[in-house]
């Protein structure tokens, strides 16, 4: 028998054996037993951790199973009866949970298709849950949750086919994929060269065109400075000055 079961993760459905989707279940049991004792280390609410274990651990089988079968987890359970228990997936262990520091709480799961349960242990939703009941009622010595019906299966022929038909159409993908990355990768290795020289053509003449570098502003007129100045020395050097006359001052002629 082969049944579809949803792994951790995964967007689609798997095709797994009945004893292969037992030991996934008992992970997922697992998985929440190890989130629950985390929690206990500091919360010291009992009743919540317990309530919250039973919730998320059938939230989390649902799930695992695509809401395939009915599901009860208990503790308390010693005294119980399960009727007409049928297509039930493979019995699994007790899950001892650390509800609070030295504390060891042992949980019953049952994953199946229909059957009456009898409930003779705490009634109380820290104590169990449940999902698929059809009907629930009373006597003066149970608690009855009836299975009447089994949940709808998952086609596992359909649901093989349409994951061949995805796997088909990954690989092809992947192979355009890989082809496009190839022609890119060759265009681009062909026009490098190219594009080197034209870089290195524009480069230089980049370099032609630019003028040579002007002096900098007033430096040719303090050159001509710093050269003008001996020669003006020079030549006011060689311009005879007026001597002054020596000799005896002109008489002043009387007016007449």
């Amino acid at each position: 028998m082969s049944i579809a079961i949803q792994l951790a993760g995964e967007a689609t459905q798997t095709i797994v054996g009945i004893a292969d989707a037992a030991a996934h279940i008992q992970d997922v049991v697992r998985h929440e037993k190890e989130l629950t004792e985390a929690t206990a280390i500091s919360d010291d609410n009992e009743f919540n951790i317990r309530k919250n274990f039973l919730d998320n651990t059938v939230n989390a089988i649902k799930e695992a199973t695509c809401s395939q079968f009915n599901i009860v987890i208990c503790t308390d359970q010693e005294h119980d009866d399960f009727q007409n228990l049928k297509g039930r997936i493979l019995p699994m262990d007790l899950v001892t949970v650390d509800v609070a520091k030295n504390k060891p709480v042992d949980f019953q799961v049952y994953v199946f298709d229909t059957g009456n349960y009898l409930r003779h242990g705490k009634y109380e939703l820290d104590h169990w849950n449940w999902f698929g009941e059809t009907k629930k009622w009373y006597d003066p010595a149970a608690m009855h949750v009836d299975f009447d019906k089994a949940q709808p299966k998952l086609d596992a022929a359909a649901i093989k086919a349409k994951q061949d038909q995805n796997a088909a159409q990954n690989k092809t993908a992947a192979a355009a994929t890989g082809a496009t990355s190839a022609v890119q990768a060759s265009t681009a290795a062909k026009q490098a060269p190219a594009l080197d020289r034209d870089a290195a053509g524009k480069a230089a003449a980049a370099a032609q065109a630019q003028p040579a570098s002007a002096p900098a502003p007033g430096l040719m007129d303090h050159l001509a400075g710093v050269a003008a100045g001996p020669l003006s020395q020079m030549v006011m050097g060689g311009i005879a000055k007026p001597a002054a006359t020596k000799g005896k001052k002109a008489k002043k002629g009387k007016a007449h």
